[in-house]
């Protein structure tokens, strides 16, 4: 499983930035849901984990699918049911599952679309 360093903006503001390190695409999945899609920033790659599915599943729920004792659930147990569905859900492990593999070689940037025009025949020339 990949592991990175990231930042969250809390509820999407970049006044309140707080930083994340050895956070999982899954995780990624899960702050995006609860503060916002453009709300991860900066995720930088730093390692691979042998950390299973079902470890990876209860760390995520310990972290995001519990209310803390003597609160009211604040929906997230709900979310990660939502975000991973089944009784077994399958997890994503590497940035590319979830759609940010430009990330994975941030010294290689993404080439230019290029508006290629075809040039139609002349149709006054003759033959």
């Amino acid at each position: 499983m990949q592991i990175c360093t990231c930042e969250v903006r809390l509820n999407d503001s970049a006044g309140h930035t707080v930083p994340k390190v050895d956070v999982t695409p899954a995780e990624i999945l899960v702050l995006q849901a609860i503060h916002g899609a453009s709300s991860v920033v900066n995720i930088k790659p730093v390692k691979q984990d042998r950390r299973s599915n079902h470890e990876e599943w209860d760390r995520l729920t310990g972290l995001y699918g519990r209310a803390p004792d003597g609160l009211m659930d604040a929906g997230n147990g709900e979310l990660l049911g939502k975000l991973f569905p089944g009784a077994m859900p399958k997890l994503p492990v590497t940035l590319k599952d979830i759609g940010m593999q430009h990330l994975l070689n941030p010294l290689r940037s993404e080439p230019e679309a290029v508006d290629v025009q075809q040039e139609e025949p002349d149709a006054e020339e003759d033959v």
